[in-house]
């Protein structure tokens, strides 16, 4: 069975996760050196992070998942773009930037975003969601200034706004 998975079908719950405002907002994207208009939400794990990113790239094509350190779910990954529909590739397995950096490249000359689960790299080094092209992050709360647990998820305005209007089960 392939590592890579395209995360399809209807979510069973929404994903329970909030909006950061204000310095609280300004201090997590600054850690990350977020884009300046990117959103900020908090969420009670990281499951909840991977549903958001799953229930918000669900609206505008598939969701791709690929491990980062296995060859052949890249392998897999490319002949899902070629394919066509995937609007988000989820990069997960991820510890160190440079793989990050060509893996989000690659899926960007297929028209598709990236998110990242960025917890391993985030705690040992600089990261810069900016610098590496990537669309949105999620890491666990922990190596940033100010969280309170859980995990953070961070990226592009235009499809993260409003989310955390959707919580609790949907129908």
């Amino acid at each position: 069975m392939s590592d890579t998975a395209v995360l399809a079908g209807p979510q069973v719950r929404a994903p329970e996760v909030t909006t950061l405002h204000g310095v609280e907002r300004d201090r997590i994207r600054a850690a990350v050196r977020g884009r300046i208009d990117d959103v900020v939400l908090t969420a009670g794990s990281r499951d909840d992070a991977h549903a958001a990113i799953a229930l918000v790239g669900s609206e505008f094509g598939r969701i791709a998942h690929c491990a980062v350190n296995n060859l052949g779910s890249v392998d897999d990954l490319t002949s899902d773009l070629r394919a066509g529909g995937v609007s988000t590739v989820l990069i997960t397995g991820a510890t160190d930037v440079p793989s990050i950096v060509a893996l989000t490249n690659h899926v960007h000359r297929y028209g598709a975003r990236v998110a990242v689960d960025a917890t391993e790299i985030i705690a040992r080094q600089p990261f810069s969601i900016v610098s590496h092209g990537i669309d949105y992050v999620i890491c666990d709360a922990g190596p940033l200034p100010d969280t309170r647990g859980g995990a953070i998820l961070i990226g592009r305005a235009d499809w993260l706004t409003g989310l955390d209007d959707v919580k609790g089960p949907r129908s």
